[in-house]
């Protein structure tokens, strides 16, 4: 059972970027922009970054899907209206992933062919570039359930989003933020109810483990 208000808590912590939109129903988030610019999707990956890691440090776990294109939000006396291919696709996407994670969809990659070199993991001084390798990264195996369709593989290579909570900057600030995450999912994975969700927040760990690795070498 999700805390509700160390949800909401989390949620409001983000919630002050003018540029993006929130609708919060329930156990569920959906973030947006209307503007399509590359800044705008960085803040959205940053907030989604910051939302990862804040619920992560409260002891909730997060699994979504970023997707970009043609949508349309509409604000009635009812409620909040929401449709549009990007929205199916973040919900396809979110409900076929086996693990805690957050992941960008084939139309964020599409719209954005630059994004591999924008977060490579580097020594460059630039702060833009450290900007987006701190909140995004590639992933090899992001987990899938399982589909017999698949031939025998659950593993889709994309990238996903890094869990932070805090505005860490350097090197050995966002590593040191990085273990507090992999601290939250070994608790969460202690307390799982069977080994299945267990296997999920492992899946996780073992990947920010491995961008510990890289970072420790590279950056």
């Amino acid at each position: 059972m999700v805390d509700l208000e160390k949800y909401t808590e989390s949620f409001r912590s983000i919630s002050n970027n003018a540029s993006l939109e929130y609708v919060l129903f329930s156990d569920t988030v959906v973030i947006s922009t209307t503007d399509e610019s590359e800044a705008s999707l960085l803040k959205l990956l940053q907030s989604c970054s910051r939302l990862f890691g804040g619920l992560l440090a409260k002891g909730i776990s997060l699994r979504g899907a970023i997707a970009r294109g043609q949508f349309t939000r509409e604000k009635t006396d009812t409620g909040v209206f929401l449709a549009g291919r990007p929205v199916v696709d973040a919900y396809r996407f979110e409900k076929q992933q086996d693990w805690v994670g957050v992941m960008l969809t084939p139309s964020v990659l599409e719209t954005t062919p630059e994004l591999r070199s924008r977060c490579h993991i580097s020594r460059r001084r630039n702060s833009t570039h450290g900007d987006w390798m701190r909140c995004v990264q590639p992933c090899a195996s992001i987990p899938f359930r399982h589909d017999e369709s698949l031939a025998g593989t659950e593993a889709y290579e994309g990238f996903a989003i890094v869990p932070t909570d805090s505005d860490a900057c350097d090197k050995e600030e966002t590593l040191t933020e990085i273990q507090r995450m992999l601290a939250s999912l070994a608790r969460l994975k202690s307390l799982a109810p069977n080994p299945a969700a267990q296997a999920k927040y492992k899946k996780t760990s073992d990947w920010l483990q491995a961008l510990i690795q890289q970072w420790c070498s590279d950056w």
